[in-house]
């Protein structure tokens, strides 16, 4: 993490030619099982800009940037630990800010009526759906045990088309991580550039 002091460490950018994190953006993501960390890696990397693993510890950092990329993973539908950042919006003034969710997981991402689920859920207007992982042998028992009472729940909130994807993805893997993927977020944040 660079100097927290984003009023410093701009006039020493600027004093010496320096254009890293140009667009005064941090990345901030919350991962199970690393699709949200890789898309937050690419993020920062593309932009040149700040990334914190998601921790009370870090998360007040948001109120030091101009754009706030928030990274999680979709479970159920709900945007995990999306609630603490939007409770405690007033006092990392999102309201003033680019604030971009974007959320991971192994529901087909273009599908209309799974996006409106998740935003409805999340009472978010706006969100970039990204296509995550799942590897199927690399779940632990507690956690099998989990997906399994959980999984039947959560496919009766969704479409049959959703479903039979999300069945099938659980059963057999999925790897949809793409760097394309990450291509509308980069555009997002480079439009306030111009601000």
């Amino acid at each position: 993490m660079r100097n927290p002091n984003r009023t410093a460490s701009k006039r020493r950018r600027e004093a010496k030619g320096d254009t890293s994190n140009k667009y005064d953006a941090l990345v901030i993501y919350n991962s199970a099982n690393g699709s949200t960390t890789e898309y937050a890696k690419m993020i920062a990397e593309a932009l040149d800009c700040d990334i914190v693993p998601y921790s009370r510890k870090y998360i007040a950092y948001a109120s030091l940037y101009r754009n706030v990329i928030f990274g999680t993973w979709i479970r159920a539908g709900e945007l995990v630990n999306l609630q603490l950042l939007k409770k405690n919006s007033g006092n990392f003034d999102l309201g003033s800010k680019n604030l971009i969710i974007y959320g991971t997981g192994i529901a087909p991402v273009d599908d209309p009526s799974y996006q409106t689920f998740v935003k409805d859920r999340n009472s978010v207007s706006d969100m970039y759906f990204l296509p995550g992982k799942f590897d199927p042998k690399k779940v632990s028992k507690t956690a099998k045990a989990s997906l399994g009472a959980m999984q039947e729940t959560m496919y009766s909130q969704y479409s049959d088309t959703v479903e039979n994807v999300m069945r099938e993805r659980f059963k057999n893997g999925y790897d949809g991580i793409s760097k394309d993927a990450i291509i509308p977020i980069l555009e997002d944040v480079i439009s306030t550039a111009n601000e």
